[in-house]
């Protein structure tokens, strides 16, 4: 369990820092080396308390119960309260990135399609053009 130190920082001290955690990821533009960041800045169990918020978002937004939450991401009802308090008081960061986060899936699940369609095309001359009819 993360712990906070008890050496309080100020309120813009703080907004300082989580804005300098924002910039640094802002101003690294390849997955592969923002992994390796939020690897160095995170660790696991950070990693898995954020993916878990995010996720509950997600299926607070698709109408999931505490209950269907509870049971799939091993939560508990207040983390499920909290979060979805944000979404209904204001939650703007979580409504963006949800609205990012489907608008992706449905891009790369168009482009699975249609990389599934143009395998099954078959050749336009040769003994193997009727194959797939058999597959």
């Amino acid at each position: 369990m993360p712990h906070i130190s008890p050496f309080r920082f100020p309120k813009e001290n703080v907004n300082r820092l989580s804005g300098k955690i924002v910039e640094a990821a802002l101003l690294i533009r390849n997955k592969k080396e923002l992994t390796a960041f939020f690897d160095d800045l995170l660790t696991s169990t950070e990693k898995v308390m954020l993916g878990k918020r995010l996720l509950i978002a997600m299926f607070l937004e698709h109408d999931y119960t505490y209950q269907e939450i509870r049971r799939v991401l091993k939560v508990g009802e207040t983390t499920i309260a909290v979060i979805s308090e944000k979404l209904q008081q204001k939650g703007d960061g979580f409504h963006i990135a949800v609205r990012k986060l489907q608008k992706q899936e449905k891009i790369e699940a168009i482009f699975d399609a249609f990389e599934r369609l143009m395998k099954n095309i078959p050749p336009k001359i040769g003994p193997s053009r009727w194959r797939f009819l058999r597959e």
